[in-house]
């Protein structure tokens, strides 16, 4: 009984100090992307031959992401389709010649207010 009060009593600690800890940026961000770290979440800019599927592959999904901006896409997505599982406040995708977006592209996408 007590063994199992203590690893209750370390799991808990664990679990609490993991959620004081700052997010940290995805390591597999494209080399023309920024990213600010930020407390629970944090800032992704890309500019000038963003691969829009690369940058929202190498997003994990259970991140939270203050503001997402990608310019300039290279190649140009003619449709934008159903979009991969990501939380995101602020979404910008801007200058990779959409012209036609998907009903359900945004399915995937939980805005985080």
């Amino acid at each position: 009984m007590r063994n199992l009060l203590l690893i209750l009593f370390l799991l808990y600690g664990s679990i609490s100090i993991y959620a004081i800890l700052p997010v940290r940026c995805p390591s597999n961000l494209p080399i023309f992307c920024k990213c600010e770290n930020q407390m629970e979440k944090f800032r992704v800019t890309c500019h000038n031959e963003s691969n829009l599927n690369v940058i929202l592959s190498s997003i994990d999904p259970e991140d939270t992401i203050d503001k997402l901006e990608i310019h300039n896409c290279v190649p140009k997505v003619k449709k934008l389709q159903v979009l991969p599982p990501m939380k995101v406040k602020s979404l910008t995708i801007d200058g990779c010649g959409i012209e036609e977006v998907d009903e359900n592209a945004w399915n995937n996408v939980y805005l985080e207010l």
